[in-house]
């Protein structure tokens, strides 16, 4: 819920107002009545029930609920934790652990609510009906695709991913309308990623993109974006590593490969059972 209050855009006057106090204050909000926000926000009580309705909560009680749940979940006891740095030199084994899965957690759970169903259905009708999936990331976005593209090529899709960046420019050259381009890129902003991006576009390559929830230039290029729920910076000077955002590039992938096999489960069953005997039989382990 806070995930999307933050990144919400075009708002009004009184709705940003109202997002402001939110997310500056939730652990006050949740203790507080739809009237007393409406009077730290100098709105009424109809403005911010229209706001809690607008980030999908019809009553204000859900809407503190999922607030509060939120703020709980960030946190191991009543330590919040910081999706850059969620751990610190004093911490224990123990404590790593635990705070790495609940940043782990928190993240493919902002992944998931903000799923929109409908246009996730049409981008892997886009990807099955496509002549060829051509896959582009760089550094832990690249990294994070090398088993997405193996369980496609196991069920008999056909896919291209280049690791090279010259190589990944070629592939980008050579694709044209029947291709269905997959980039991953948490910070959208990457000079390597948009040019890309910019050369697919202009052979009308259709291009879905994995990104940050943030607006960068490549939500602005691409057709179809699934977002990436991490409250990570995009910068790694600003962070220890890719922590939250990379479990939840992989959920992202996963998903995309659990629904495309979902649509033919049958025949896709049958491709990967055969595909996986031929390697056994020729000893391609």
């Amino acid at each position: 819920m806070l995930r999307k209050i933050e990144y919400m855009d075009n708002l009004s006057e009184t709705d940003n107002s109202i997002r402001k106090y939110i997310l500056s204050y939730p652990e006050k909000v949740i203790n507080m009545s739809i009237k007393e926000i409406a009077d730290a926000t100098y709105t009424s009580s109809a403005t911010v029930l229209r706001f809690c309705r607008k980030v999908g909560s019809d009553k204000f009680s859900d809407f503190k609920i999922q607030i509060a749940k939120e703020i709980s979940e960030t946190q191991v006891g009543k330590e919040k934790i910081d999706a850059n740095a969620p751990f610190t030199a004093s911490d224990s084994m123990m404590h790593i652990a635990e705070k790495l899965y609940t940043n782990s957690r928190n993240s493919i759970k902002d992944t998931m609510d903000m799923f929109e169903y409908s246009k996730v259905e049409d981008i892997v009708d886009k990807i099955i009906k496509s002549k060829v999936v051509d896959i582009y990331g760089v550094g832990t976005s690249l990294s994070s695709t090398f088993e997405f593209k193996e369980k496609l090529l196991r069920i008999g899709m056909n896919v291209h991913l280049e690791m090279n960046n010259n190589n990944q420019v070629y592939q980008a050259l050579n694709s044209e309308m029947t291709h269905i381009a997959i980039i991953v890129s948490y910070s959208g902003n990457t000079e390597h990623i948009l040019r890309i991006a910019s050369i697919l576009k202009e052979n009308n390559t259709p291009i879905i993109a994995i990104t940050g929830m943030k607006h960068n230039k490549l939500r602005e290029i691409s057709e179809h974006i699934i977002s990436i729920g991490s409250y990570e910076k995009a910068d790694f000077r600003l962070k220890m590593d890719a922590f939250g955002s990379t479990m939840a590039m992989h959920y992202i992938l996963d998903c995309i490969y659990a629904f495309i096999y979902n649509k033919d489960f049958k025949q896709y069953q049958k491709n990967a059972k055969r595909n996986e005997r031929e390697r056994y039989r020729n000893k391609l382990i």
